[in-house]
């Protein structure tokens, strides 16, 4: 049986390898990102997952394959910025907008595509657990608070995101849709390297 999920992995290899690299990237895993520069990047996650999250639950195709009203990451989000600036939102980016723009755009031609995007963006999260100490530190938190995007996934998350790239194989008709899917991975994936290559004004 293909596993798509692995493909996709390896799609996106070397573009993971490129974001560790990048400007934020690079200053949060090493502990010296500022707090206007994380609260910048964590809003403009926010303009992504307030797009993804209710795009995905309301699509009868694809809401049943993983919850993301279980596991919205909307209210996380605007509790750490109310703590770190006191919810007074950047704006959103010219970078996030264009990513949103191509988004929507290969959802409206295929709304399987959706598949790669959430990939990117919720796959992502297995990898925060290596932030901790530095993202804490940068910031001068006491505990997550402030940091809980990255840093409090709730456990029941892994399980159900085992079972979604588990689910991925028995999905009728994907094997026809998968070369969108990938591509739609690695779209989004560039546009989080650009986006994270960015150094807020």
């Amino acid at each position: 049986m293909q596993d798509f999920a692995t493909e996709i992995r390896e799609a996106v290899h070397e573009l993971h390898q490129q974001i560790e690299s990048t400007y934020l990237a690079f200053r949060m895993m090493h502990g010296i990102i500022s707090k206007p520069e994380y609260s910048w990047i964590l809003t403009q996650l926010y303009y992504l997952h307030n797009f993804l999250e209710p795009t995905w639950q309301t699509d009868s195709n694809l809401a049943g394959f993983f919850d993301l009203k279980k596991y919205s990451r909307l209210q996380t989000i605007k509790a750490d910025l109310e703590l770190l600036v006191n919810g007074d939102m950047p704006a959103i980016h010219e970078t996030t907008q264009k990513l949103l723009q191509n988004t929507s755009t290969m959802y409206q031609q295929n709304n399987f595509t959706l598949i790669g995007v959430l990939y990117v963006l919720e796959g992502s999260r297995l990898g925060s657990v290596y932030l901790t100490e530095p993202l804490m530190n940068a910031l001068s938190l006491q505990d997550a608070t402030g940091a809980s995007y990255f840093l409090c996934t709730p456990e029941p998350w892994y399980k159900a995101w085992y079972r979604f790239k588990e689910s991925m194989n028995h999905i009728v008709g994907l094997p026809q849709q998968f070369e969108n899917i990938k591509h739609a991975a690695v779209n989004t994936f560039e546009g989080m390297i650009e986006l994270y290559q960015t150094k807020p004004a």
